[in-house]
């Protein structure tokens, strides 16, 4: 009676136990499958395992992409990250687990014959080991592993069971997130991708309405000189320079924040309910934490500044999320046109009046540009910007807005040939929910966005066929259609364009409509390249000097006469974006109080004197060509892209100065 009295006490204790392992169970489940951060819901899993086991230690590992098992999170009893390198764990176990792909349950391991002789149990001196796999369908994803030094609860078969449930549910919840943060990362960098960083503001817009005191910001980062380190040092180098600026941002921000990858060099980082205080804090901390990263190139080691731009908004005053994007870029203009390095906050002037960006040049054609574009600006037509790459068509373009009555309002930039066709329309016109795969909600196009504002189109003549329809209809109907939509939306906005191209010859050959051309050119802006006005050379170059100085910290007084003589008797087919690079490289690289012909890279330009000043340019312009060509073993699109002109004019050119391709020879 005795012993059947004491085995009905015992019964309901256990009962209890797995009772709570059971309500355990139900709230873990409940937690790993609510959607998260990929590593929160890591940490998250390991957490869990520990409290269901009573471990004190505990990590998760998974194979990455080379198939190899590495370590994602690795915690303690206080629940703290323990770094690699100051733990170790019962390999033996481990390797028993992904031999076997079934879990190891070791209360006692003392009592255990297969393990108790483990070396590296013994070193650990171990009482308790749990290690279970984690699969999906019998793909082995990696495993869950536990210890505790001390005596511990014994597993029961209960208790077993219900730990094969949990990471059974744990490896469906690490698929299903891992799947979709790889839909929401940028590949590179590790961040969020533009899509998510879209679809996360406009989830704070919605969530924050009804608090009237909250604000929303966007911090847009931007590697000052990331064009010279790419030409320079290659993509491979300039890659390895944005991944180490995410990983230094994802160590700086909070969690709430949203760090993304926002272009080709840009990083934006979403801050909801936080203050102006709070904002240029975290873009000094980052600002200094990056100037401190040092890149090694051979010998020499190079440092990377970045550019700031800021926008705030109380929730209040936000119509449309796309706002905030648009301020946020025209900060990190006002930023870089400072001379980089530098954090500006979209706001308006003490006087009321916006930043105005500047046109440098004394030229009469430069004057005769300002002159029209000031006359334009106080009117609301269409205007179509002529000019070779690298002149200037969107600083015009800006100057124009910001001159005109709807400078308080957008102004959008869409680069027509940057924008693959496929996603052209959508960007342009916007698209309702469900009109196609992975249109999981609404979203606005550039024209609905820049509503009362100005809407730049640069590289028209690159704009397919079937949407200049399109823009055709906004220009004379004033109304657009949402892909998917069912009704037309009026837009007011003003058009400018800008194209590189002749579209004059474009029209005949068929690659540009006719009727969209002559609405578009109702006013034309032709800005001459840099070769046709010398007289801005100079002007030009000791204006970006004084910019680059205080980017780079230097003190360059000017140029010396070799090198200002080197400047005027150059072609620049790359225009005044080909000048900056040029004394950006030589701040960058040189050394002294003035730079010469041999510092800007002209040093092989030589000018007898008895030549006049157009045979002198035309015999550079021309041996630059021919080493172009040769560089790109005369592939005309290669060397177009290299001088920074199109197919069309470097053509032209050749038949110009007669050249005639030669010959390889062989040595």
């Amino acid at each position: 009676m005795l012993k059947k009295k004491i085995r009905h006490e015992e019964i309901p204790g256990e009962v209890l136990k797995e009772q709570r392992y059971f309500r355990s169970l139900l709230e873990i489940t409940r937690s790993i499958n609510t959607p998260r951060d990929f590593d929160q819901l890591l940490e998250l899993i390991v957490d869990s395992a520990m409290i269901l086991s009573r471990a004190e230690r505990g990590f998760l590992m998974l194979f990455n992409r080379e198939g190899n098992l590495e370590f994602r999170v690795t915690r303690n009893i206080d629940r703290k990250t323990v770094e690699e390198g100051e733990f170790k764990i019962s390999q033996t176990v481990v390797n028993n687990v992904l031999e076997t792909s079934k879990p190891l349950f070791l209360s006692d391991i003392y009592k255990n014959k297969k393990f108790k002789i483990s070396k590296s149990i013994k070193i650990l001196a171990l009482h308790m080991v749990m290690c279970v796999p984690l699969k999906v369908q019998e793909r082995l994803l990696g495993v869950i592993y536990v210890d505790s030094h001390t005596e511990t609860e014994r597993f029961t078969k209960i208790k077993e069971r219900i730990f094969e449930a949990f990471a059974a549910q744990a490896s469906v919840a690490i698929e299903s997130s891992y799947l979709y943060d790889s839909s929401v990362r940028d590949m590179l960098t590790g961040l969020y991708n533009y899509g998510y960083l879209r679809s996360r503001l406009e989830e704070e817009i919605m969530r924050t309405s009804g608090h009237r005191k909250e604000c929303i910001s966007l911090l847009i980062f931007d590697v000052d000189n990331f064009k010279l380190i790419n030409d320079s040092y290659g993509h491979h180098f300039g890659n390895s320079v944005l991944v180490k600026i995410a990983h230094v941002i994802k160590g700086t921000v909070r969690k709430y924040d949203v760090p993304a990858r926002y272009g080709g060099d840009e990083i934006a980082i979403l801050m909801p309910d936080t203050n102006v205080q709070n904002v240029q804090l975290l873009a000094r901390q980052i600002r200094k934490k990056v100037a401190d990263l040092k890149f090694s190139i051979g010998a020499a080691s190079i440092s990377i500044t970045t550019s700031v731009g800021i926008s705030i908004f109380p929730i209040t005053q936000i119509i449309d999320g796309e706002r905030v994007f648009v301020e946020a870029d025209h900060a990190l203009l006002i930023a870089k046109s400072k001379g980089g390095n530098q954090i500006a906050i979209f706001s308006v002037r003490k006087d009321g009046k916006k930043y105005e960006p500047e046109l440098i040049g004394v030229s009469q054609a430069i004057d005769e540009v300002k002159a029209m574009a000031s006359r334009l600006a106080k009117t609301d037509i269409t205007i179509l910007i002529i000019g070779e790459t690298g002149t200037g068509k969107e600083l015009i373009t800006r100057l124009i807005h910001q001159k005109s009555v709807r400078s308080d309002k957008p102004f959008v930039v869409l680069n027509c040939g940057a924008i693959p066709d496929s996603l052209l329309e959508s960007e342009l016109f916007g698209y309702e929910k469900g009109a196609f795969t992975g249109a999981y909600r609404q979203h606005r196009g550039k024209f609905e966005v820049a509503h009362g504002g100005t809407v730049f189109l640069d590289e028209i003549g690159e704009l397919p066929l079937h949407l200049q329809v399109k823009i055709l209809r906004v220009l004379e109907q004033k109304e657009i259609d949402r892909i998917g939509g069912k009704t037309p939306i009026k837009v007011d906005v003003r058009i400018i364009a800008a194209t590189n191209k002749n579209l004059e010859d474009e029209v005949k050959k068929g690659n540009f409509r006719k009727d969209l051309y002559y609405r578009l050119a109702v006013a034309t802006i032709y800005i001459p390249p840099l070769k046709e006005r010398p007289a801005d050379i100079d002007s030009l170059g000791n204006y970006y000097l004084e910019q680059l100085n205080r980017r780079y910290g230097r003190n360059f007084l000017g140029f010396s006469e070799t090198g200002k003589e080197a400047m005027i008797h150059y072609s620049w087919p790359g225009n005044v974006r080909e000048l900056i690079h040029r004394i950006e490289r030589a701040v960058i690289m040189s050394t002294g109080q003035y730079l010469g012909a041999a510092h800007l890279g002209l040093e092989t330009i030589k000018q007898p004197q008895e030549k006049t000043l157009r045979e002198s340019r035309d015999e550079v312009e021309k041996e630059t060509i021919v080493q172009a060509l040769k560089d790109n073993d005369w592939n005309i699109t290669h060397t177009s892209k290299r001088l920074g002109i199109t197919r069309k004019a470097l053509r032209y050119l050749i038949k110009k100065h007669e050249i005639i391709k030669t010959p390889h020879t062989h040595e």
